[in-house]
């Protein structure tokens, strides 16, 4: 990867840690962006009381949709995509099969 290509995908990275741990998340990135694979799988790990998190951080000047989504789902396979664009709104973005969505959504309704 070219050094101004990894320096944006770090850069964009801490962004995201930085926003979840302001929301209360043990976040961190992952060595090399998860190149190393493994347990260093992803761009950044989510450490809860009950599980970890593998989450893909992806930055585009304007956003692509859900193909672009989709084919980063194949190539990348993570819990949670972190969508961040040039202008306009952010995204976190979770599969609906994923375990994960459903218990957000048991969640959401009890509060």
């Amino acid at each position: 990867m070219a050094s101004s290509q990894r320096n944006k995908g770090s850069y964009h990275e801490r962004w995201w840690v930085e926003w979840l741990q302001n929301h209360g998340a043990k976040a961190k990135r992952q060595p090399l962006s998860g190149s190393m694979g493994g347990e260093f799988s992803g761009d950044i790990k989510i450490t809860t009381e009950t599980e970890v998190l593998i989450a893909e951080s992806k930055y585009q000047a304007t956003g692509r949709g859900f193909s672009f989504l989709t084919k980063t789902h194949k190539e990348q396979p993570a819990d949670i995509y972190l969508l961040k664009q040039k202008s306009g709104p952010n995204f976190i973005c979770i599969e609906a099969s994923n375990p994960l969505a459903a218990k957000l959504i048991r969640w959401i309704s009890r509060r």
